[in-house]
This record gives C-alpha cells, sequence and structure tokens, in this order.
C-alpha cells in the first residue's frame, strides 16, 4: 500500500493500465507507454515496478544462450489475471472476446498466466521464457522448470489443428537439442494428440494437468 500511496494522479495511472493492456503480450516498450499516456520515462518505469509489486502485471524474460544467434534482450507484458486484462479491454462476455482483435494474447495471456500460476501452488519457482531472434523466429512459452526436461510451447487461439503451427518449434527444437516430445501447441481446440512433429494439446487438458 506504501507503493500505491505515491501515485498523485490517478486519472493518468488508469490510462497507464489499459495501456499495459494493450500490451499485453507484446514486448515491453515503456517509451511508447510514457509516451501515451503523458508521463515521463521514469513514472512509466516506476509505475509498473508498483503493478508488478502489486502481482498485476508480470515480466517475461527472454531466452539466453551461447549460442552464436541475436537474441531480443527485451521482456514481455503479460497480467496476472486474464479478467481484469479483459476488463480493461473493455470485453465484457465470451462473443465480445471472440471478435476482439486481442482475443489471440488475451489466450496467450492466459496459459503463460496460469502456467506461471501453477508453479507457486506446487512451492516450487517456475523458470519460464520465450523465444525471438533477429530472423523472427519464435517460440511464446519456454518452461525451463525442469532442467532435464525443457518444454517448448506455442500458443494458438485457433480451433483447428495445422502443422504449420510447428513451424518456430522445429527450428528452436533443432537449436536447442529439444526432443519432439517436448514440444507442443496448445490451442482451443478439443481433442490432444500426437503428431510427427509435437504434440497438440487442448486448452482444457493443458489447464487441468
Amino acid at each position: 500500500m506504501s507503493t500505491l500511496s505515491n501515485i498523485r494522479d490517478f486519472s493518468s495511472f488508469e490510462t497507464f493500465l489499459r495501456l499495459c493492456a494493450q500490451s499485453s503480450g507484446e514486448l515491453l516498450n515503456t517509451t511508447h507507454l510514457s509516451r501515451e499516456s503523458q508521463i515521463s520515462p521514469n513514472t512509466a518505469k516506476e509505475w509498473l515496478n508498483i503493478l508488478a509489486a502489486s502481482y498485476i502485471v508480470f515480466l517475461l524474460p527472454p531466452y539466453f544462450s551461447n549460442a552464436r544467434k541475436r537474441l531480443t534482450k527485451t521482456p514481455k507484458l503479460y497480467f496476472y489475471d486474464t479478467g481484469l486484462l479483459c476488463y480493461l479491454l473493455g470485453i465484457h462476455s465470451v462473443g465480445e472476446l471472440i471478435r476482439h482483435p486481442k482475443r489471440g494474447a488475451v489466450f496467450e495471456n492466459l496459459i503463460i498466466e496460469e502456467t506461471l500460476k501453477r508453479g507457486f501452488n506446487a512451492n516450487g519457482e517456475s523458470r519460464l521464457y520465450f523465444y525471438r531472434d533477429s530472423n523472427a523466429v519464435e517460440v511464446d512459452l519456454m518452461d525451463m522448470t525442469d532442467s532435464l526436461s525443457p518444454q517448448l510451447i506455442e500458443i494458438r487461439s485457433g480451433i483447428t489443428p495445422r502443422d504449420d503451427f510447428f513451424r518456430h518449434l522445429k527450428t528452436v527444437g533443432r537449436d536447442l537439442d529439444i526432443p519432439i516430445e517436448q514440444r507442443q501447441v496448445v490451442y482451443r481446440g478439443g481433442s490432444s494428440f500426437r503428431t510427427p512433429n509435437g504434440r497438440f494439446v487442448s486448452a482444457k487438458d493443458y489447464l487441468l494437468r
């Protein structure tokens, strides 16, 4: 509460919070957030720290390796509560969510948020990352909590499984020597099954683990 008391302009803070919601699932850009909120970059960083300390938002760090590939060093922004995220985006029903341009980002936030909470509930510490290199090869989530069984996870809000969802999983899995059995696509479809490229996992099955 002592950190929240440092906020004097609640109107600007609300604008800032809604802009954070618009930026969910994206690389953190404090310059954009400060400019659009009409606050200083230092204030934007301070408010982000307040939101993180209050368990409202969290930053997903990028994966680093010793390989020669150029990897991004900027974290991504997510919310701990998808319900709050939807409220800030003006989404009030399932129908509105399905039609909303941020529906993919909301679904991605849900899967990553619940993966993080799963680690908290297990009285452990999750080691979660995302992967992105200079060639736009990206994997939404890397769960490195079990160092002997790292998981590559692509998150798709569609309900129809497609082989091309594994495209970046194959590239990154090959480069990092992560076997096919540890590559998965989490999607909104109703069934989970194996393929020659990895596993399709329904969101329901993933969240009920």
